[in-house]
């Protein structure tokens, strides 16, 4: 009869610690998905804020770009001009003010082509700096974020851990009390019986 007493009792424990096992799993499940679902919003978030700023950056650097090719456009079409109308308009000595007047127009035009050349290596060297700049910002954000999450997963780690060392302490101590109680009752012998059903 007690044998039989001892096999019910263990088989409620087994499944008193499975059904609190099961919910354990079911809470530390359930919050790990919650904390994967928002390091990917965030994720994709980052992803997307850089995609955009690299889309502004190089529309910009393509409105400079094309603006610094009109100017350039206008201000040739401008000495051309110029230059036609200085030539139409010199009939005498033209062998000599036209080499002259060539001689300017090819130093200005090296000058104009050197100080473009000048201004687009500055320009190309900012936009660099910029993208470099905010590209580390971003890695530096991400590798933030990163080391946050597993932190978190450490910290969640730990905590099992924990909750299942005082779930092991507290089931071999209630193991322990039932043990001293039935070497107890069967001590007293007649005094106490337990009766099982």
């Amino acid at each position: 009869m007690q044998g039989r007493h001892s096999v019910m009792r263990s088989s409620m424990e087994e499944k008193d610690f499975q059904r609190i096992s099961e919910m354990v799993a079911q809470i530390v499940d359930s919050r790990l998905g919650q904390m994967s679902s928002g390091f990917d919003l965030k994720l994709e978030q980052m992803t997307a804020d850089i995609d955009t700023k690299l889309g502004q950056m190089t529309a910009d650097i393509d409105r400079k770009l094309g603006q610094m090719t009109a100017d350039i456009d206008t201000k040739l079409g401008r000495m051309t001009a110029d230059i036609d109308t200085k030539l139409g308009q010199m009939t005498v000595d033209i062998d000599t003010k036209l080499g002259q007047m060539t001689a300017d127009v090819d130093t200005k035009l090296g000058q104009m082509t050197a100080d473009v050349d000048t201004k687009l290596g500055r320009q190309k060297e900012e936009i660099l700096k910029e993208f470099g700049h905010q590209t580390s910002m971003q890695t530096e954000q991400i590798h933030k974020a990163t080391a946050i999450v597993v932190e978190g997963h450490q910290m969640l780690a730990e905590k099992i851990d924990l909750i299942e060392l005082r779930l092991e302490r507290r089931i071999d101590s209630i193991a322990e009390q039932l043990d001293a109680h039935r070497c107890d009752t069967k001590a007293h012998g007649g005094a106490y019986r337990v009766m099982e059903e």
